[in-house]
């Protein structure tokens, strides 16, 4: 069980840049990758990442992010010290980035990058 939730940890840890304050919330096109019908294997479109950051707020996203990985902190602090206090660590971080940079993201265009 702790290396799928670690899986799904380390993918939110990846799409946080700490030096940008960049999260990254999505990736690929809805609209393409919807009407593909083939192996993900074999997409060869681009796969744009939809982020927020300041100026692009998405602080219910940015949050619910933050909550994930406190979340974890939990799961991993007898288990894994180390990672429990680095998904603290970026979990605090993604929330003051939330709480400095107010706005639902459906209420912002989508930067892509």
């Amino acid at each position: 069980m702790y290396d799928t939730v670690r899986w799904g940890l380390d993918y939110l840890l990846n799409a946080w840049n700490p030096f940008t304050e960049e999260l990254v919330i999505q990736v690929g096109d809805p609209d393409v990758d919807h009407n593909y019908w083939g192996r993900p294997e074999d997409m060869s479109m681009p796969r744009p990442c939809v982020t927020v950051k300041p100026g692009t707020p998405g602080s219910d996203v940015a949050a619910e992010t933050a909550a994930a990985l406190a979340a974890g902190a939990i799961l991993f602090r007898q288990k894994d010290q180390a990672y429990a206090f680095h998904l603290l660590q970026t979990a605090e971080t993604i929330f003051l980035f939330a709480k400095e940079n107010r706005g639902e993201f459906s209420d912002s265009p989508p930067a892509t990058g």
